[in-house]
Protein backbone atom coordinates (compact mmCIF):
# COMPACT_ATOMS: atom_id res chain seq x y z
CA UNK A 1 0.00 0.00 0.00
CA UNK A 2 1.30 3.43 -0.91
CA UNK A 3 1.43 6.03 1.84
CA UNK A 4 -0.02 9.12 0.16
CA UNK A 5 -1.02 12.25 2.01
CA UNK A 6 -3.51 14.51 0.28
CA UNK A 7 -3.50 17.96 1.85
CA UNK A 8 -5.18 20.11 -0.78
CA UNK A 9 -7.86 20.04 -3.43
CA UNK A 10 -5.11 20.31 -6.05
CA UNK A 11 -3.47 17.20 -4.59
CA UNK A 12 -6.78 15.38 -4.65
CA UNK A 13 -7.30 16.33 -8.31
CA UNK A 14 -3.96 14.69 -9.14
CA UNK A 15 -5.52 11.39 -8.04
CA UNK A 16 -9.24 11.83 -8.81
CA UNK A 17 -11.10 13.82 -11.43
CA UNK A 18 -13.47 16.57 -10.36
CA UNK A 19 -17.01 15.40 -9.56
CA UNK A 20 -19.63 15.72 -12.28
CA UNK A 21 -22.23 18.46 -11.93
CA UNK A 22 -24.89 15.78 -11.59
CA UNK A 23 -23.18 14.59 -8.40
CA UNK A 24 -22.65 18.13 -7.09
CA UNK A 25 -26.36 18.87 -7.52
CA UNK A 26 -27.11 16.14 -4.93
CA UNK A 27 -24.88 17.71 -2.27
CA UNK A 28 -26.52 19.21 0.82
CA UNK A 29 -24.91 20.87 3.85
CA UNK A 30 -27.32 19.50 6.44
CA UNK A 31 -29.41 16.46 7.31
CA UNK A 32 -32.86 17.09 5.88
CA UNK A 33 -36.09 15.28 6.80
CA UNK A 34 -35.31 12.47 4.35
CA UNK A 35 -31.89 11.88 5.93
CA UNK A 36 -33.42 11.78 9.43
CA UNK A 37 -36.08 9.32 8.23
CA UNK A 38 -33.46 7.09 6.58
CA UNK A 39 -31.32 7.07 9.73
CA UNK A 40 -34.37 6.36 11.92
CA UNK A 41 -35.16 3.22 9.90
CA UNK A 42 -31.60 1.96 9.42
CA UNK A 43 -30.48 -1.20 11.26
CA UNK A 44 -26.81 -0.46 10.54
CA UNK A 45 -24.28 2.36 10.62
CA UNK A 46 -20.55 2.82 10.24
CA UNK A 47 -18.97 4.80 13.08
CA UNK A 48 -15.76 6.59 12.09
CA UNK A 49 -13.32 8.02 14.61
CA UNK A 50 -9.89 9.62 14.47
CA UNK A 51 -7.28 10.14 17.16
CA UNK A 52 -5.15 13.24 17.66
CA UNK A 53 -2.24 11.54 15.87
CA UNK A 54 -4.37 10.87 12.77
CA UNK A 55 -5.08 7.19 13.37
CA UNK A 56 -8.51 6.39 11.96
CA UNK A 57 -10.98 3.57 12.51
CA UNK A 58 -14.39 2.73 11.09
CA UNK A 59 -16.48 0.15 12.93
CA UNK A 60 -19.84 -1.33 11.89
CA UNK A 61 -22.63 -0.99 14.44
CA UNK A 62 -26.07 -2.52 14.27
CA UNK A 63 -29.32 -2.95 16.12
CA UNK A 64 -33.05 -2.72 15.63
CA UNK A 65 -34.31 0.22 13.57
CA UNK A 66 -34.30 3.27 15.81
CA UNK A 67 -31.22 2.25 17.82
CA UNK A 68 -29.56 5.47 16.67
CA UNK A 69 -30.94 8.93 16.03
CA UNK A 70 -29.55 12.06 14.45
CA UNK A 71 -29.98 15.18 16.55
CA UNK A 72 -31.67 18.07 14.80
CA UNK A 73 -29.51 21.17 14.71
CA UNK A 74 -30.77 24.59 13.77
CA UNK A 75 -28.21 26.50 11.71
CA UNK A 76 -28.01 30.20 12.46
Amino acid sequence: MTDTTVDSVAGLREIYRAPAQRSLDKEIDHLDEHCHDFIAHAPFLSLGTASADGTVDVSPKGGPPGFVAALAQQLT
